[in-house]
């Protein structure tokens, strides 16, 4: 599909192969329309602005609390070194910390596992280095650090712990070894306010220091002044340890709330079932007053004691009856056969029933045909979906029981 933008006698010219777009665009009645909002729809996403999106409150509400909380999330549970470079890559921490460079160097040896540099300020270069010990970090990795420090010539160093304590240390301290600073943040968790709170920390301390030089203080002012910063940075931990208590517990809720809204579609689709049920009573009296039986058509009733017969898992189960209440929804009749066992849909395709999974196939009826690759299969001349709990996945199916009737 080409495309032909021109503005101010300018003009630009677009291929688009996505077939997915392609053949949205084919079922749109406005072509125009569609085409305009597919760029705005593009312009919203790039420019990270929340798309509004026509649903109920309640996933507003759950939007609305995972983008708060995102900051927070970032690597938190996470057991790899590597997750270190997400949060410093990622949009929360360069936005807030403009000044600071990340280098991720966990696969280059002697250099921990990432080196900060601090545009216009005389630190430098901080290197980091993770620990995630389930007992105390021993303090052999403290002097192995040190020696990192020296191999790459850094003065400043800080290294986390993210399940434990460090041995002979408390939860956020400092030491001076071979003239490198260190601070150490341990047993915190793995987040952007653990980071951010260490990397101020070592800039006051390197400030305590360089003022002790240049104006050449006592010891006792110098480490007055240093202690009066540490028990700063001891009440800025235990803070931000309560803060990081109270997004888990919002955390918590959250996926409380999530499951509960899933289970309320579930109930949703079980009264639906439920009522397609009684409808199906009521015609299968009606018919017996007429006696004029169809051939070949099996009710709503008799498909679904089928199903629940014949498939074993819940959400299997589940799909099928989803099958059922669309097709019903369509005004399309169904039959199974237990020689292939499939529910047929006359002329449009089948409901391929086994133990392990469910597959919904669609006749080819058209020698021009247009499918969707990643959900979509074509064998013996049929389009092949398998049906799994995906949004796109049941439009496919309900465009195609709309569409895919012979001519």
């Amino acid at each position: 599909m080409d495309l032909i933008i021109t503005y101010n006698d300018e003009s630009h010219h677009i291929t688009i192969n996505d077939t997915t777009i392609i053949d949205s665009y084919i079922q749109q009645e406005d072509k125009g329309v569609f085409i305009k909002q597919l760029i705005k729809t593009g312009y919203v996403v790039s420019s990270h602005i929340i798309p509004i999106k026509t649903k109920c409150g309640c996933c507003d509400k759950i939007d609305e609390l995972t983008t708060s909380m995102e900051p927070f999330n970032t690597g938190g549970n996470s057991t790899k070194n590597g997750q270190i470079g997400e949060i410093f890559a990622s949009d929360q921490f360069t936005k807030r910390n403009t000044h600071i460079t990340y280098q991720d160097t966990a696969k280059i040896k002697k250099s921990g596992d990432a080196i900060l540099t601090i545009n216009n300020h005389s630190i430098d270069k901080i290197m980091i280095d993770y620990k995630n010990y389930d007992t105390p970090t021993p303090s052999d990795e403290t002097d192995k650090f040190v020696r990192d420090l020296e191999a790459q010539n850094i003065h400043y160093g800080i290294l986390i712990s993210y399940k434990s304590r460090i041995s002979k240390r408390q939860y956020i301290d400092y030491c001076i070894s071979k003239g490198k600073l260190i601070v150490f943040v341990a047993a915190y968790g793995f987040n952007i306010l653990a980071l951010e709170m260490a990397i101020q920390y070592i800039q006051k301390l390197h400030e305590c220091n360089t003022l002790s030089i240049s104006d050449k203080m006592s010891d006792i002012v110098s480490n007055g002044i240093i202690k009066e910063y540490t028990d700063i940075y001891h009440k800025l931990y235990e803070l931000t340890c309560q803060l990081s208590q109270n997004m888990n517990s919002m955390k918590e809720n959250q996926e409380k709330i999530t499951k509960m809204f899933y289970g309320m579609m579930g109930d949703s689709l079980k009264l639906s079932a439920s009522m397609n049920l009684l409808l199906d009573k009521a015609s299968t009296i009606k018919n017996d007053i007429h006696r004029e039986q169809l051939s070949n058509i099996h009710s709503y009733t008799e498909l679904t004691d089928y199903i629940h017969s014949y498939i074993d898992k819940g959400n299997n189960k589940g799909y099928a009856i989803r099958i059922l209440n669309l097709a019903k929804q369509l005004l399309i009749n169904g039959f199974y056969s237990d020689q292939d066992h499939c529910i047929h849909f006359e002329p449009h395709g089948k409901l391929q029933l086994t133990k392990s999974k469910l597959t919904m196939i669609f006749y080819i009826i058209e020698d021009d045909c247009r499918y969707n690759r990643r959900y979509e299969t074509i064998k013996n001349d049929n389009y092949y979906i398998c049906l799994m709990d995906e949004p796109i996945i049941w439009d496919i199916i309900e465009r195609r029981f709309k569409n895919n009737i012979p001519n």
